[in-house]
């Protein structure tokens, strides 16, 4: 699904971005984001920035995303599920289309189109 970068933001103690996507009007993402990680791709997050957000159980193909991570779900409350990629927290809230449960491995891709 294609998101609106609507905020990017930095962390006072590291060098972590914090970015809110927007998409559908139905949902939303918060993921932080290593700023050495932003540097080997050669991207600068802004605000109205396009990106093509990927949420799945199954892991993506390489060479079709920026970014991909591994983590788990730690906690569920509603429509939100909040996400550790190995210490970076995500939320990621959106009507879920299926069964999720804490502990269950996810993977998040990211491509920046804009």
């Amino acid at each position: 699904m294609r998101g609106l970068i609507k905020s990017v933001k930095t962390h006072e103690y590291a060098n972590v971005k914090i970015i809110e996507c927007k998409f559908n009007k139905r949902g939303k993402l918060i993921i932080e984001l290593p700023e050495k990680i932003l540097k080997e791709i050669e991207w600068i997050p802004s605000e109205n920035q396009i990106v093509e957000i990927r949420l799945s159980k199954s892991r993506p193909k390489l060479e079709k995303w920026d970014i991909v991570m591994s983590g788990k779900i730690y906690y569920l409350e509603g429509k939100k599920v909040y996400l550790s990629f190995g210490g970076f927290q995500a939320l990621y809230e959106a009507p879920r289309e299926r069964e999720l449960t804490v502990g269950q491995k996810m993977y998040i891709a990211l491509k920046k189109i804009s």
